[in-house]
């Protein structure tokens, strides 16, 4: 089983997301939290996402929300594989190719 880890970018990027949701409905921000955190552990078991638009990453789509999980896998010393979340991007965001969103 792989362990996941997340960068302070993506944290924040969570954490925006379910203040601007819940904002407007409490009820819909658990969900959408509830379903970006789902997604993630299930990378734990099984990388299922599309190769990146940036270089070396790979990108799992939140079903059910126009979230998109950006992530990397990296082999440990020992041999196992470790997902580290890098961002959580909004589907509708520009996303020039090879680059992070603005």
């Amino acid at each position: 089983m792989k362990r996941i880890a997340w960068s302070e970018e993506a944290r924040a990027e969570l954490r925006q997301i379910i203040i601007r949701i819940s904002d407007d409905n409490p009820f819909a921000g658990e969900r959408v939290s509830k379903r970006i955190r789902d997604a993630v552990a299930k990378l734990r078991y099984f990388n299922s996402g599309r190769t990146g638009r940036v270089e070396g990453t790979f990108e799992k789509l939140v079903p059910k929300t126009p979230y998109i999980i950006a992530y990397v896998v990296r082999r440990t010393t020992s041999g196992r594989e470790d997902v580290f979340i890098v961002h959580i991007i909004h589907a509708a965001r520009d996303w020039p190719e090879g680059q992070w969103p603005g």
